[in-house]
Parts: C-alpha cells; structure tokens; sequence
C-alpha cells in the first residue's frame, strides 16, 4: 500500500547541510556562529538544526548553543530553536528541535549554530572537515549571543566544511506515480535484485 500511494520520489528524514562528522574541531573564543549551505531541492518546515561539536576543556560549565536558518542573502527565518548545551568532551552532533519551524523550498540555505562564549570560559569546539569551496561555509565572531543579526553582515569565507545540517518535512504536492508492474513491487518489497 505504501509504495501504491507515496508521492515520488520519496525521502526518509530529508536534510540539508553538511551530514558528516568531521574529523577536526577548532573553536572561535567569543560569542560567535557558524554556518554552511544546503539546499532541500522540495519544499518543507525544518524540524532540526544538529551541529557537530565538543565541549572544549578548561571551562566552567557546558556551552550554550542555538540553531537557525539563513536564506541565501542572510536573511534570517523565523522561528530560532530554544537554547541547548554542548556538554560532552566527545565529538557528535547535538540537535535542537524547532517549534513551527521555517519553511523552505528548492534554493539555497544556511544552517546556523550560534554559539556563546560565557565568562566562566566554556566553550564549545565546532566539528569539521578540510577541502570545501570558499563561500559554503560562513562564520562571525564577536557577536552577543541570542541576539540575531536579520539580515547577517560581516561575515567571513572559508573552505573548510563545518558539520552542521537540518532535518525537515517535505510538503505535498509531488506526483502520485502507482507501480503497474507487480513484478517489479515484488522486487522492492523482498530486496532480490536490489
């Protein structure tokens, strides 16, 4: 019945962004965030922002973070998620739930994590990976944490892929295509010739 009725072409939890761990971590000592581009390719509200990341030692308590999404021109969409902790030495990705997230299409976004830097010194170690091209992934320091810029100037280039991505929901309004070759159903169905 599934395969009968699904509206082609079907994607299990959909992201966009930058969905591997990377294999270095850096940190930027102030309030300060970072993002990397994506692009759904379908309509959708984002559920999540998941942002690779580590609890750099030597601070107080866990760092705070919180996710978003740029369009294309920095120009920030509403809803922000609330605030979330970075509280393990461990590299993985930690993700933050929107409330009615923003709605996206088939261009391009920037998923943001904006990180603060509190007194007490914690901080978090962003994840990432080198070889990117220039202008994929942004970033700025020096900022006050939860205050987000609309639209986001002064930001700075760089080629290195910063693990950070969102997970949405497709809207409707793709093709209903029904499988008429029950051979080919059973095929799907059993995995034999897959």
């Amino acid at each position: 019945t599934f395969l009968d009725t699904a509206i082609y072409p079907v994607k299990v939890d959909p992201t966009f962004g930058y969905t591997s761990l990377g294999s270095s971590a850096s940190s930027l000592l102030s309030d300060s965030v970072v993002l990397r581009i994506g692009n759904p390719g379908q309509n959708g509200t984002v559920d999540s922002v998941s942002w690779g990341a580590k609890e750099e030692a030597g601070g107080g308590s866990s760092a705070d973070w919180q996710g978003g999404i740029y369009d294309a021109s920095l120009n920030l969409l509403s809803p922000q998620t609330a605030t979330g902790a970075v509280n393990s030495a461990t590299k993985q990705f930690w993700t933050l739930n929107f409330t009615g997230g923003p709605s996206v299409s088939n261009a391009n976004y920037y998923v943001t994590a904006f990180k603060d830097y509190p007194a007490d010194l914690s901080n978090a170690q962003y994840a990432y990976d080198a070889g990117g091209v220039a202008g994929e992934s942004k970033y700025k320091g020096g900022i006050t944490y939860n205050t987000w810029s609309n639209p986001l100037t002064g930001t700075s280039n760089t080629t290195i892929k910063f693990s950070i991505y969102a997970t949405y929901t497709a809207s409707g309004g793709g093709e209903n295509v029904p499988f008429t070759n029950p051979n080919l159903k059973s095929l799907l169905l059993t995995g034999v010739g897959t």
